[in-house]
């Protein structure tokens, strides 16, 4: 009985599609579930596919704003990186602020659109200048890509 209870206060924790670290630490089972799960609730087309060390989902644009998320699994199944792709310039200005200024990340500026979180948290946010309307957040070390994360003081 706690541990449905312990699921569904999870995947009420997981509703919010603008939050930093919605899907950071959490097992791959429990994203795939919460995003299927939602998927079945949205009226305009949502698609969802999996390989051994992602998941993406796909909002089709032709009802709502379209939308694209990736999500990054470690050898233990935990997601350790996320990325967000938007369409349209208002709704990445949107959901890129609401998670550079929330409070409880703490992010700590560290070059041009890359912030560090507070050292407890162990997150990194940034917007990579070679793709437009994209934001990543990325665990501390587990950036395997290495790609766009330059992150220095």
């Amino acid at each position: 009985m706690n541990f449905k209870i312990f699921i569904i206060l999870v995947l009420l924790g997981l509703q919010s599609t603008i939050k930093a670290q919605s899907y950071i630490d959490v097992k791959k089972s429990v994203v795939m579930k919460s995003l299927e799960y939602r998927a079945k609730q949205k009226a305009y087309p949502v698609e969802i596919t999996s390989t051994d060390s992602t998941i993406s989902l796909q909002v089709d644009g032709s009802q709502t704003e379209k939308f694209d998320l990736v999500l990054f699994f470690n050898a233990k199944g935990f997601c350790i990186r996320e990325e967000r792709q938007y369409y349209c310039e208002d709704c990445f200005t949107k959901a890129y602020r609401a998670v550079y200024m929330d409070e409880f990340f703490k992010w700590d500026r560290r070059g041009t659109n890359s912030y560090a979180s507070s050292a407890s948290l162990k997150l990194f946010l940034f917007a990579p200048s070679t793709t437009a309307y994209k934001y990543v957040v990325s665990k501390s070390g587990e950036d395997f890509t290495g790609r766009e994360l330059a992150i220095q003081k």
